[in-house]
């Protein structure tokens, strides 16, 4: 049984280094309380540090 949503629960996706077959980058998944759903939003970098200050940013 999955766990149930929190909002303001945000990762990263994925934990690991991007490997060259990866095309779209690092992803945000968070819970979406208007919709009701997750939701997986491409930060549209490949760079693990500038997708962490995207993940700060939607955190607050």
């Amino acid at each position: 049984m999955p766990r149930r949503p929190e909002i303001g629960n945000i990762q990263l996706y994925p934990d690991r280094p991007l490997k060259k077959t990866d095309r779209n980058g690092f992803v945000l998944k968070f819970y979406c309380p208007i919709r009701g759903t997750r939701v997986r939003k491409n930060c549209g970098t490949r760079d693990r540090r500038e997708a962490r200050r995207i993940l700060r940013e939607c955190q607050q």
